[in-house]
């Protein structure tokens, strides 16, 4: 399909959706030259209850935005972070469309799995490099991001010109009609925003797809929304998550943290659509892909002789082996990932794959950890690495 031409049923909801993301944008205040940590007592009344807030010394961190919101309670104030509007080569390379690891398999264990005429609505698309295998294919896909500069390198990509794009809020789809879409979907999305915006994303999905809902996660959790931490537990995941200079101890409680978010994630997810009469499927999935060394950005923690790396979303955890089969300064990425098929009713769920590893449908998972998943999925896919003795 090639983007929508004027008179196109989706023109209306993109241009509806710019409008908005604009008023949206003039109604954050920027606060240059000072950080949260520069706050004094009496600069923090001078802050209003519900506004979103950026202070603009953090846009090098995430390689974008970073807005709070503020709350306050009495005579406290709060700022919680809300929204991370990322520029398409931030530093993280969360959004690098040359980054080969969690494309295919993301792309096979989700959109592929649908009929090949579906109609999808991405939200939170980010550079898109998932829907790149989508490109030639008769899925008909809108997708958008909040970030405007993200959506205007996406329109300019060739490998993505028959995908309608525009910039818009994931948070606001009340102006779309119900039904629009076979399928919304959304990688990277639910784990970073709190349970009560998870629930508005699921019930205005329920209203716009005629089907279900197709999430995929490749980065964890955000764990201050979906755990419960103390001010000081708080301070060292900030510190450590996502952090390579971090001392390892620091880095290790923060994945601990963020892992233990994303697990108690699936488990509202899964409660949300027994509630709803959902059918629901929590899965992992594998992503192999190979790669000059060169080319890898964790090559510095191999030695000459190992060419296979074991990776868990964006944890600090690997497995590091050598095998044989790959050629002189090739290294081969296992990339580990979770999947989430929704179907509104049980006669549109997608059929099993048998490459992805489910989880089972009353599993408990809070008793999971790292390194029984990382052991789980070596043992699945007859991955070439030791596991972990727990």
């Amino acid at each position: 399909m090639k983007p929508p031409e004027q008179n196109h049923p989706w023109q209306k909801i993109i241009l509806e959706a710019e409008r908005r993301r604009l008023e949206w944008e003039t109604k954050i205040v920027r606060i240059p030259n000072i950080t949260l940590g520069d706050l004094s007592p009496e600069l923090m009344g001078r802050f209003e209850h519900g506004v979103l807030y950026e202070f603009l010394p953090y846009r090098q961190d995430p390689g974008g935005e970073i807005l709070f919101e503020c709350e306050k309670e009495g005579p406290k104030t709060f700022f919680e972070e809300r929204f991370r509007i990322y520029r398409g080569e931030d530093i993280r390379g969360i959004e690098r469309r040359e980054d080969p690891t969690y494309v295919d398999g993301l792309c096979q264990s989700l959109y592929i799995r649908t009929p090949g005429s579906s109609s999808i609505l991405d939200m939170g698309c980010g550079s898109a490099k998932y829907l790149i295998p989508l490109n030639q294919t008769d899925r008909e896909i809108l997708a958008f991001d909040l970030s405007k500069e993200i959506i205007q390198e996406n329109k300019a990509w060739k490998e993505l010109d028959r995908i309608s794009f525009f910039a818009g809020n994931a948070l606001e789809q009340d102006f779309i009609p119900p039904q629009s879409f076979d399928y919304i979907s959304a990688v990277n999305l639910l784990n970073v925003l709190g349970p009560e915006n998870v629930l508005k994303i699921l019930a205005e999905g329920s209203r716009i797809a005629k089907k279900g809902i197709l999430l995929g996660f490749t980065l964890p959790s955000q764990s201050d929304l979906w755990t419960t931490m103390t001010p000081e537990l708080n301070q060292v995941v900030t510190e450590g998550i996502g952090n390579a200079s971090a001392p390892e101890e620091i880095q290790e409680v923060a994945a601990r943290q963020s892992f233990l978010g994303q697990m108690n994630m699936f488990r509202f997810l899964r409660e949300t659509c027994e509630k709803k009469g959902w059918a629901a499927r929590v899965f992992r999935f594998l992503d192999k892909t190979s790669v000059e060394r060169s080319d890898f950005p964790d090559s510095g923690m191999l030695y000459p002789e190992e060419n296979a790396v074991l990776k868990f979303l964006e944890f600090p955890f690997r497995k590091i082996s050598a095998v044989e089969e790959l050629p002189k300064n090739k290294v081969h990425v296992h990339a580990l990932g979770y999947g989430m098929e929704i179907a509104f009713t049980e006669k549109e769920s997608l059929p099993p794959l048998p490459s992805l590893c489910y989880f089972q449908d009353k599993e408990d998972f809070q008793s999971r950890s790292i390194e029984s998943e990382m052991n789980h999925m070596i043992d699945f896919w007859n991955l070439p690495f030791q596991k972990y003795t727990i």
